[in-house]
């Protein structure tokens, strides 16, 4: 039905509501259903689509509408008027003037036959006296519709997707020409709104989007700024110290002990900044795909023994026990186990590091529960990490403000070498942690595939 009357049924007219004093409203039942026909205009997907596109369907009630549809009914002298949007399968009521504001289904609209021409208003003097109408609901029951014009709301595209239409309970001769032009104009001044309303909601995401973006590049500048300090600092530590004993060489009479002394102290700096240097080239590298990668089917069981041993005769970790839990019948894993050995030694080299006071250091194997994949994680008793600072652990450059409050040292290049060799694999990585309590580091790689007896 066209004109904004809720008729559950088709054929009962229950719930109909009319808000002029002058038209009838009444619960009665229609003498016959309707024929579920209705006109269809070439080109039906793309009108539908370009209705869709302005999202105007099931939007609230709007006063602005609503004006459109109290001007159509004054300047044409009709109790009831409209601005109706016809989807595909019902009527959407944007506005109504003298009537209650409803959805129909598209078989009861009769603005779907006025959009069938966009470039005319349809005018139908007396609905009774039209075969297409005389037993519609509205017409052959209350409120006793008789006449109908309707000017079709046009895209620039010049897609009707809907209608300003106006209604009387007494038939007219015919629509005027001052009419006519009147129910286009405000047609035309209701496609304006609707394209208004569009444009402002496209203005108010493309502001959220900005301003999510500047946040995210104010967070990325800073972030910037502290690596770029952090990594200053990192480099130029060991560089200072190196400078300070080759000047004590150069410029003091030192015995041949403190020579031998100070040259393994530039050694170990010089092997730290190396090893900073080896973990710039391989970070690149892995992000570009451009590392050596050569999965074979393993045993994780020896690579996680081989790693806690050269950890437990490790002066570093004379105050940490080291115990490995490995699940029996652990099955074959099909990953680089130089890479993988890599990811085992980095979380080590964290439990030990972060966990400055000593304490164990617990290394268990299992499979997931899906049993695809096999999880290893490394659990500490240290520092722990805040939650705010556990989103962004595996990213480059990334320091805890509680490793950096304690002055603990760092590139925060290791985890974020982890987490690309991991991603080759096709695994996953993650890390559970309670400030204060420790910190369990995992990471997953694929089982092995079962190769079937010959």
């Amino acid at each position: 039905m066209h004109d904004g009357n809720d008729v559950p049924d088709p054929t009962t007219l229950a719930g109909l509501s009319v808000g002029v004093p002058d038209v009838a409203t009444a619960s009665v039942q229609a003498p016959a259903p309707l024929a579920r026909t209705y006109p269809v205009a070439p080109g039906e997907d793309v009108r539908v689509a370009a209705l869709l596109e302005y999202g105007i369907l099931d939007t609230p009630e709007d006063a602005a509408f609503n004006d459109l549809a109290r001007i159509a009914a004054a300047l044409c002298g009709s109790p009831v008027a409209m601005v109706n949007l016809v989807a595909r399968d019902r009527q959407f009521m944007k506005a109504a003037y003298g009537f209650a504001r409803r959805d129909v289904p598209r078989e009861l609209s009769l603005c779907t036959h006025a959009i069938v021409d966009p470039g005319q208003v349809l005018a139908i003097p007396d609905l009774t006296a039209d075969a297409r109408f005389e037993r519609h609901p509205i017409v052959a029951g209350a409120p006793h519709m008789r006449f109908y014009a309707g000017a079709p709301i046009v895209t620039e595209d010049g897609h009707a997707i809907g209608t300003v239409c106006v209604l009387d309970d007494a038939p007219r001769p015919d629509l005027s020409d001052d009419h006519a032009e009147a129910l286009r104009a405000i047609a035309r001044q209701a496609m304006a709104l609707i394209e208004l309303r569009r444009d402002r909601a496209t203005i108010r995401m493309a502001k959220d989007r900005l301003e999510e973006a500047n946040a995210r590049l104010e967070d990325v500048s800073r972030r910037k700024t502290e690596i770029v300090s952090d990594v200053s600092h990192e480099f130029r530590t060991p560089l200072t110290t190196i400078l300070g004993y080759a000047e004590l060489i150069r410029d003091e009479d030192l015995d041949p002990a403190e020579v031998r002394g100070f040259a393994g102290d530039i050694m170990r700096d010089v092997q730290r900044l190396t090893r900073m240097m080896e973990n710039f080239l391989d970070l690149e590298r892995l992000e570009a795909r451009a590392t050596a990668f050569r999965p074979a089917t393993i045993d994780l069981r020896t690579i996680l023994q081989d790693e806690v041993e050269r950890w437990e005769v490790d002066e570093a970790a004379d105050n940490h026990e080291f115990s490995t839990s490995v699940k029996d019948g652990l099955p074959l894993v099909r990953a680089d186990a130089d890479r993988v050995a890599q990811v085992v030694r980095n979380f080590l080299a964290n439990a030990v590091k972060y966990s400055p006071d000593g304490g164990p250091v617990d290394v268990r194997a299992d499979t997931t529960p899906d049993a695809r994949f096999v999880r290893v994680s490394v659990a500490d008793h240290g520092i722990g990490i805040a939650a705010g600072g556990q989103a962004r652990i595996f990213e480059r450059f990334a320091r805890t403000a509680e490793a950096i409050g304690r002055g603990i040292r760092g590139t925060g290049l290791g985890l974020a070498i982890c987490r690309q060799i991991v991603d080759l694999h096709g695994g996953a990585i993650g890390v559970e942690s309670d400030l204060g309590q420790g910190s369990t580091f995992w990471f997953t790689v694929p089982v092995a595939p079962t190769v079937p007896a010959k």
